[in-house]
């Protein structure tokens, strides 16, 4: 389907012969000759998917207002057309999103790379704008609490669970410098995000910040620049209170029925041999069968109302014993009936190595262990698959060794992951494949993000090229201009438009800043080889002659 351009010029001359272009190559044209119109024909005609924006378009308003109004309703790309290169219409395009500046009669190769240019960085924006809210409601509505912390440890945000988990504010963590807590442990798995590798701490954590201690589990991840160096750091961290008070009441419970059998012996025995003593020892059989059974009560009131799928297995064949009331509704039967005797791979995918026999592997190695925690792909009763972490834990019952695991359903989490590698492998992709030149720089000039092409234009593998300054990809003469240009970028903030000169070949190169805290922190651009355009040129005026 043939994408429509909205064109907003007042010469009359200049729009029919940019029309003929863009529909010479199957574009749709709309055609505005002043602001005014150029803003009721956006917002009320939806299917134009770019604008062609002139700037200086004579009376009334110009091309940036127009462009302004038409931005506060609808979100759409628009390029600026200009005659001129001058200060006083680049100042003017201040604050207005825009996906390139095109000099007019720069010829239609410039033109309608620009257009596709434009249409590829405003879908990757709409891509990184929808990844973006994505994390962000993960952010904010995660059961678990988050945090994010920078190249140092300090505090950079968390979320509300993670200050209820403190028991702090928001303001007292803001700032607060995680390599400063008395707790070595703590200190040492930040330590280790920082230094690349995931970090665990699982104990219980006294505030610094409050007066609070809380059982907690906590990973930490190293957060990486594309050059893969570590920019901080972001923490999961769970209350693992209530779990910590189930497990401790199923051991004492598991204690006490075990020492509830012992004097049922004992008692038993005494029975036997001293039958005078029958009534007292009688009596004192019916209150430890009472304590017993009470303690039963109290452990199937835990274990059927803990937030986590439970499952009980015989450490030999992995049979399933029991299960709770949780786990019959996170997979979908009516009763313990359909579950108990059955075995992990009635439960389990079978796809990608989720089978019956890893399922054992894994539970004899928590035998040797105690404890063992992984990811698990499962299926529900109506066939439906699903990602789950299972905790594994060696227990005894009755002197025999039981596998308790205790489940809980991550799919979303999993879902959330899974979209954001692929936002990155799409960019990862226009950069490997672009056919124009494309750059991003740091503050201090250096490379920081190259295009592919670019290996072919110096010569010399990417490894040679991320992180280095322009004199040292460059010549010097031309890396003294390239440096010059970028400082005016970065001081003033402001778009430039240049032609270079490289190896035989001449480039169209437009450079422009981007903002951060409302300062310049970075600049990027891209660079079009106009080469065949120059000689054709300049074949043209030689002609003339």
């Amino acid at each position: 389907m043939k994408r429509t351009i909205l064109l907003v010029e007042d010469e009359i001359v200049s729009a029919r012969s940019i029309s003929a272009t863009l529909e010479k190559n199957g574009y749709l044209t709309v055609v505005a000759n002043s602001g005014v119109e150029a803003v009721s024909l956006a917002l009320t005609d939806f299917n134009i998917s770019l604008i062609l924006m002139d700037i200086n378009l004579g009376d009334g308003i110009d091309g940036a207002d127009a462009a302004k109004q038409i931005l506060a309703s609808r979100s759409v790309p628009v390029i600026f057309l200009t005659s001129h290169a001058d200060d006083e219409y680049i100042d003017k395009l201040k604050g207005i999103t825009r996906y390139g500046c095109v000099l007019k009669n720069s010829g239609n190769f410039l033109l309608i790379s620009s257009i596709e240019m434009a249409y590829e960085l405003f879908s990757m924006h709409k891509k990184v704008q929808e990844s973006e809210e994505k994390y962000r409601l993960v952010f904010d509505y995660s059961p678990l609490g988050l945090v994010h912390f920078d190249e140092n440890g300090v505090i950079t945000t968390c979320n509300d669970i993670f200050v209820g988990i403190i028991g702090s504010s928001l303001k007292a963590l803001t700032g607060f410098d995680m390599l400063k807590v008395p707790d070595e442990k703590l200190k040492e798995s930040v330590r280790s995000a920082l230094n690349g590798d995931l970090g665990y701490y699982e104990d219980v954590y006294k505030s610094v910040t409050a007066d609070k201690s809380t059982p907690v589990r906590i990973v930490f991840a190293p957060l990486k620049s594309p050059d893969g160096q570590v920019t901080g750091g972001v923490g999961v961290i769970e209350d693992v209170t209530e779990r910590k008070k189930a497990i401790d009441l199923l051991k004492k419970t598991n204690d006490e029925l075990e020492a509830a059998i012992e004097e049922l012996v004992a008692t038993n025995e005494e029975f036997e041999a001293i039958n005078e003593e029958l009534i007292v020892s009688n009596q004192e059989l019916i209150l430890e069968k009472q304590r017993a059974e009470e303690s039963e009560r109290n452990y199937r009131d835990i274990f059927d109302f803990s937030n986590d799928a439970i499952f009980i297995h015989d450490s030999e064949t992995g049979a399933i014993l029991d299960v709770n009331q949780t786990m019959l509704n996170m997979y979908g039967y009516e009763n313990k009936h359909e579950v108990i005797n059955g075995n992990i791979g009635d439960i389990s995918s079978s796809a990608k190595g989720y089978t019956e026999a890893k399922a054992l592997e894994l539970m004899r190695s928590t035998l040797a262990s105690n404890n063992n925690t992984f990811e698990w792909y499962s299926k529900k009763k109506n066939g439906e698959l699903f990602w789950e972490e299972v905790t594994l834990k060696n227990i005894v019952i009755r002197n025999e060794n039981r596998i308790i695991a205790a489940t809980r359903d991550i799919t979303k989490r999993k879902r959330v992951e899974d979209e954001l590698r692929e936002t990155k492998e799409i960019f990862t992709l226009f950069m490997e494949n672009s056919p124009i030149y494309i750059f991003f720089k740091d503050s201090s000039i250096r490379a920081i993000r190259l295009s592919k092409n670019y290996e072919e234009m110096i010569g010399r593998p990417m490894s040679e090229l991320i992180g280095k300054t322009m004199d040292e990809l460059f010549p010097s003469d031309i890396a003294k201009k390239m440096i010059e240009d970028d400082k005016k970028i970065l001081s003033e903030g402001k778009l430039i438009t240049i032609e270079e000169e490289f190896n035989g070949r001449f480039y169209h190169t437009i450079k422009y800043p981007i903002f951060q805290d409302g300062r310049p922190a970075y600049l990027a651009g891209y660079t079009i080889d106009i080469t065949d355009s120059k000689h054709a040129e300049k074949e043209l005026n030689e002609s003339k002659l």
